[in-house]
C-alpha cells in the first residue's frame, strides 16, 4: 500500500475557521513529513440523522465526487468532516457514526468525523497554554477537573471564561471570536499540546484523535 506521505487528506467543515483549525489539529497529531491537507469550501457537512435522508445522501455523494476529482492529481487517503454536535456528550457518538457511515456508503475512503460536543470551543478549553499564547490578556483557564464535553453552549462559556475579571482590563481586552480558533489550533500544534496528559477531558476529542490516528496508522 502507498505510504501516507504520498496521500492527500481533504477537510470539510461548517466554516473556513473550522476547516483551518481542524487541519492544524490534524497536523499536531501527525507530524509525518509529506502529509497534505486540503480545506474544502463546499459542501458543508450536513449528515445529521435529524436531517432529511435525501439531503444527507446528496451531501455524501457530492463529497465522494470531489474525492474522485482531487484523486486525479494526488490519491486521496481520507476525508475529515467537521460538524459541531450542538449537544453535550455522548451526542458525539451518534453524530460521528452518522457522518462516517454516510460518507463510507458513498464510497469515500477512510472517513473521519470531527464532532465536538457541544461545540469546537469546548476543545479549546482543553488547552489553556494555547489560549494564553493566543491572547496574553485573556483570563487564565484551568479545566483540568472538568469533562468539557458536558458544557452546554461552549462558545459562550469560553467567551465568559476568557474575560478578565478586572473591569479596567476587561474594557481593553479583545473578545474571543470564531476566527481565533485558527490561531488557538496553531498554538496547540506549535506547543505540542495534543500529547499532554494533564488536561481536562473530552470524549468527543478523544474519539476524534483515536479515529484519525487509526486511519493514518492503517495507511502506512
Amino acid at each position: 500500500m502507498s505510504k501516507v506521505s504520498q496521500k492527500l487528506i481533504l477537510v470539510f467543515g461548517e466554516s473556513d475557521n473550522d476547516r483551518r483549525a481542524i487541519i492544524e489539529l490534524c497536523s499536531a497529531l501527525r507530524s509525518d513529513a509529506g502529509i497534505h491537507f486540503k480545506p474544502m469550501r463546499d459542501p458543508p457537512v450536513l449528515l445529521k440523522k435529524s436531517e432529511r435522508p435525501e439531503k444527507r445522501r446528496k451531501t455524501a455523494e457530492a463529497i465522494s465526487t470531489l474525492v474522485k476529482i482531487n484523486s486525479k492529481k494526488s490519491p486521496v487517503a481520507s476525508v475529515v468532516a467537521h460538524r459541531d454536535c450542538d449537544k453535550i456528550e455522548p451526542s458525539h457518538e451518534e453524530l460521528s457514526e452518522s457522518i462516517e457511515r454516510g460518507l463510507y456508503d458513498a464510497g469515500v475512503p477512510n472517513p473521519v468525523a470531527a464532532a465536538p460536543a457541544y461545540e469546537i470551543e469546548a476543545w479549546w478549553l482543553l488547552f489553556p497554554e494555547a489560549l494564553a499564547a493566543t491572547c496574553a490578556n485573556w483570563e487564565k483557564v484551568d479545566m483540568r477537573s472538568r469533562q468539557v464535553g458536558s458544557i452546554e453552549n461552549a462558545k459562550e462559556f469560553l467567551c465568559e471564561a476568557l474575560r478578565p475579571k478586572d473591569k479596567a482590563k476587561r474594557m481593553k481586552c479583545k473578545e474571543y471570536v470564531e476566527s481565533d480558533s485558527i490561531k488557538i489550533a496553531q498554538n496547540i500544534r506549535k506547543l505540542n499540546l495534543t500529547s499532554k496528559l494533564d488536561r481536562g477531558r473530552s470524549r468527543s476529542f478523544d474519539r476524534f484523535v483515536e479515529r484519525f490516528n487509526s486511519v493514518c496508522d492503517a495507511l502506512e
